[in-house]
């Protein structure tokens, strides 16, 4: 079988649509794709939901026809059933450890990646296995919890990602970052709260939609949301659900490739750590536990923070630490893309790298050249209508 697209750079995928003649439009950095009407639906939803949309929209349902073809990393299944929080995080914890490779745990300081690490400090039965790679920005995100592993668990290794081995973006092991904890838990960033508010978060999902003049996009995205086995009712019910459905596989993918050396690192090696369906399923049967308070955004996923605070005993990051975005972390590992001149078009799902000598400029007939029609596979024909 023909490898599938697992992620395509957005910053050159216009690239590829003008190769094939594609007509688009751009919206924040995706676009709409003349003849896809149900994916472009799917992208006027993303644009409701975020100020500045960004990351490709992956549909996990399989029912919106997408102008790329992707391959769905994990097919969204309707839950039946849920653990525990704990029991899912030491089944986590023993899944990665189980494989007797090296884990390194990318750690933003933030509360997914230290709900990972604290995981990790309590499960795993032999700690020299684990490699904390952090950042200055981690250190400012949570530098009690640095000085913590410095002082009580000095059989873990710790590396500071902008010191000595900055140019060095290939590590022994598997990678496992913080990804799912986002759009599991309904990726409620504080400027969304901030436009809507902690009331506005539960009014009906069809009125804000009318209130940002997207009436047309009602009778879809009522056939969408019934995808999600379970009533979409509440403005936060379909955030979660938008996010869950269409996001998590592109940001997780995303970060592969700034993570991980892209020539020699196989795509299942690098790993998401909430992106299972056991933690999907605990946040699908516990919605409530996305904001314990609607009035205090400090309250997002306090569930997540109340385990690290009976870990570490910390009362200031439990009480007054928020969702942040992360992304200081990536802009190192960024950052040394660039400089090795790492450039890429897309990636398929056996882990070719699809490029150019000559990126950003390159032309038709350089393209040509090098793939002629071999890519057409990887287009869907335009919708029914």
């Amino acid at each position: 079988m023909k490898p599938l697209l697992l992620a395509t750079n957005p910053e050159y995928l216009y690239k590829i649509l003008n190769w094939k003649g594609i007509q688009y439009e751009f919206v924040g950095n995706l676009f709409k794709i003349n003849g896809f009407n149900n994916y472009n639906k799917l992208i006027d939803i993303n644009s409701i939901f975020s100020s500045y949309p960004f990351g490709e929209v992956v549909d996990r349902t399989n029912t919106v026809n997408s102008p790329l073809k992707y391959k769905v990393l994990r097919d969204w299944k309707i839950p039946t059933s849920s653990l525990s929080f704990e029991d899912i995080m030491y089944n986590q914890v023993m899944r990665h450890v189980c494989s007797n490779r090296k884990i390194n745990l990318c750690w933003s300081g933030g509360i997914d990646s230290t709900t990972m690490l604290v995981g990790f400090l309590k499960h795993a039965p032999d700690l020299s296995q684990i490699r904390v790679l952090y950042s200055p920005f981690s250190v400012y995100e949570n530098r009690d919890f640095l000085e913590l592993l410095h002082r009580d668990y000095p059989q873990i290794e710790t590396l500071d990602i902008s010191g000595t081995i900055y140019m060095d973006n290939h590590f022994d092991g598997l990678m496992l970052n913080g990804h799912g904890g986002d759009e599991f838990v309904s990726s409620l960033d504080d400027s969304f709260y901030e436009k809507v508010g902690g009331d506005g978060l539960y009014k009906s999902w069809k009125d804000y939609f009318r209130e940002q003049n997207q009436d047309s996009l009602i009778e879809f995205s009522e056939n969408y949301f019934a995808n999600a086995g379970k009533p979409i009712e509440t403005l936060l019910d379909a955030r979660w659900w938008f996010y869950a459905s269409t996001k998590s596989q592109v940001f997780q993918i995303a970060d592969n490739f700034f993570l991980t050396n892209q020539k020699d690192t196989k795509i299942e090696d690098t790993i998401g750590f909430y992106d299972n369906y056991e933690f999907e399923a605990f946040m699908y049967f516990n919605p409530e536990l996305i904001i314990e308070n609607r009035h205090d955004y400090r309250t997002h996923k306090n569930f997540m923070k109340k385990y690290i605070f009976e870990f570490d005993k910390n009362e200031d990051y439990f009480v007054n630490k928020s969702k942040s975005n992360s992304i200081q972390f990536a802009w190192y590992t960024l950052k040394k893309i660039i400089m090795r001149d790492m450039r890429w078009i897309a990636r398929l799902s056996d882990s070719t790298i699809i490029k150019t000598p000559n990126l950003p400029f390159f032309s038709k007939k350089e393209f040509d050249s090098l793939y002629g029609d071999s890519l057409d596979y990887l287009f869907n024909e335009v919708d029914n209508v």
